[in-house]
């Protein structure tokens, strides 16, 4: 089952991605990755890094070479440090829509059509992640029961190599 590792953090100003991006793109393993700045704190980015397994991000991370390359050309654009999570996403596909709206919520929940994933947050097994998929900005952000935590990220920057 692929796992999302979702990352955000403070971004500097006109920081380039494209070199970080580019490593993950080479990584076995790595089946996409998307983000953007999230709508309401345009400071902070948010990264959708997707694994085919749990084992393949934890392979990366062990690189000696490749996971440390990561940090060096991550080095001045984070102003803050990472809050890093991991979720099992079912089913896959609204993470390639070009907008996501990231809820996370205290009821479990189920996705229910071709637009919503979700699946339980591996750090907080009480919270369950649920993304929607939409087309554009103007499409209404829902509001689901049990909600502790929402935003909204327009992708800017997207990488797939085939399908997860």
């Amino acid at each position: 089952m692929p796992t999302t590792e979702i990352v955000s953090f403070v971004l500097a100003e006109g920081a380039d991605m494209n070199p970080a991006f580019a490593i993950l793109a080479r990584q076995p393993g790595c089946i996409g990755h998307s983000g953007g700045r999230i709508l309401d704190d345009p400071k902070t980015f948010c990264w959708f890094i997707h694994w085919r397994t749990l084992e393949d991000h934890e392979r990366f991370m062990a690189n000696a070479i490749e996971y440390p390359a990561l940090h060096s050309a991550l080095e001045g654009k984070m102003i803050s440090p990472p809050k890093i999570l991991h979720v099992d996403l079912e089913p896959f596909g609204a993470m390639r829509a070009p907008v996501l709206d990231v809820h996370f919520v205290k009821e479990d929940y189920t996705s229910r059509d071709a637009n919503s994933s979700s699946g339980r947050l591996v750090e907080d097994g009480s919270l369950t992640v649920v993304v929607v998929g939409a087309e554009d900005l103007t499409t209404p952000m829902s509001n689901l029961d049990g909600e502790v935590q929402r935003y909204r990220v327009p992708i800017t920057g997207q990488w797939w190599p085939g399908n997860p």
